[in-house]
Order: structure tokens, then C-alpha cells, then sequence
């Protein structure tokens, strides 16, 4: 049941968002891949937001716990900030507290990296994010990241916010130093 209903948030997903194919490598694992349409024709984003948005940090063990408990779960690398919003899709409220730590820490390593992010939405949200971007030098160094458009799926406001509040905090410790 639940590699079903992953299965369709997934596809629920890419039908919500005309910026982000979600593409299944050979390995059986997604990845999320920013291509806004031009036409017919389809682009690979390589921006800085899209490499941070897909970054898998495999080094996180928030929840390792919960996903042994859930078979479904278990072998799908929930390592990025658009892979563990989808944990917070689900109604166990121990899945969703497993992806809120995850985002935590993605926040948190990628502040750490000198790369804090600010996840934001919004009609033509991208554009904004592109201009944004061009000067990382500016603003704490905040990379922007459009999730979506106008309307988006509850699981991806309440991610931005995880992030976000993660962000906003480190800032305001390093900035208290």
C-alpha cells in the first residue's frame, strides 16, 4: 500500500509542478530534475537552487529508526530536500517527524557549507529565484529556491517552512557571535 500511494504522490507531484521532472534512474532510486519547458523542447536546469534542492546527503541518520518499521520506506534514499518532503505526506506522524529532522539537518549541513537556502513559491517564483541568485554575495550568502507555482501540495509549504525556520535560526546565531 504504501509504494503505491508513494508512487502516486510521485506522480501527483510531477503533474503539480511543470518545473521538476521526477525521473527513476536504473537503481530503482528518484531523482528530481529541474526542466523548465521551452516549448517542445526540455532543459536540464544545472542552477546552483536545483543542485541544492536535489543534493542527497547520505550521511543523515534522522529516522533510520522509522524506516526499518516500514518496509516500503526502507530502501528509498530519502537524502535530499525534495525527497524527504514527501515524507511529510504521509499521515504516521513518525514518518512525518523523520522527514522534519531530515530537512533540519539538510538545512543545517548546508548552512554549514557555507550555501544556506530559502525555499520559496509563488506565480513565476522561478524567475525571481534566477535573478535572485545571480549574486550570492549579497543577502548572508541565501541561495533561493523555487518549490512550485501558485498552488502546491501541503507537504511542500510545511517542508519550506522546516527549512526555512532552520535557515533563519543559524543565521541569526552566527550573526549573534
Amino acid at each position: 500500500m504504501k509504494e503505491t500511494f508513494y508512487f502516486f504522490l510521485i506522480l501527483s507531484s510531477n503533474l503539480c509542478f511543470s518545473q521538476f521532472a521526477i525521473v527513476h534512474d536504473a537503481d530503482g532510486y528518484v531523482n528530481v530534475r529541474n526542466t523548465p519547458k521551452t516549448g517542445n523542447n526540455v532543459t536540464e536546469d544545472n542552477s546552483i537552487s536545483t543542485q541544492l534542492y536535489t543534493k542527497c546527503f547520505e550521511n543523515l541518520n534522522q529516522g533510520a529508526e522509522i524506516f526499518e518499521k516500514y518496509p516500503a520506506l526502507k530502501n528509498n534514499p530519502f537524502c535530499s530536500i525534495i525527497t524527504c518532503s514527501f515524507l511529510l505526506s504521509y499521515k504516521e506522524k513518525d514518518i512525518q517527524i523523520a522527514g522534519e529532522n531530515r530537512l533540519t539537518g539538510i538545512a543545517t549541513q548546508l548552512f554549514r557549507e557555507g550555501n544556506p537556502v530559502n525555499l520559496v513559491m509563488g506565480m513565476e517564483s522561478f524567475l525571481w529565484v534566477k535573478k535572485e541568485n545571480e549574486n550570492l554575495e549579497d543577502n548572508n550568502h541565501i541561495v533561493y529556491i523555487s518549490y512550485g507555482e501558485c498552488t502546491n501540495p501541503y507537504y511542500l509549504t510545511r517542508a519550506a517552512e522546516i527549512v526555512n525556520k532552520q535557515t533563519e535560526l543559524l543565521i541569526k546565531q552566527a550573526s549573534s557571535k
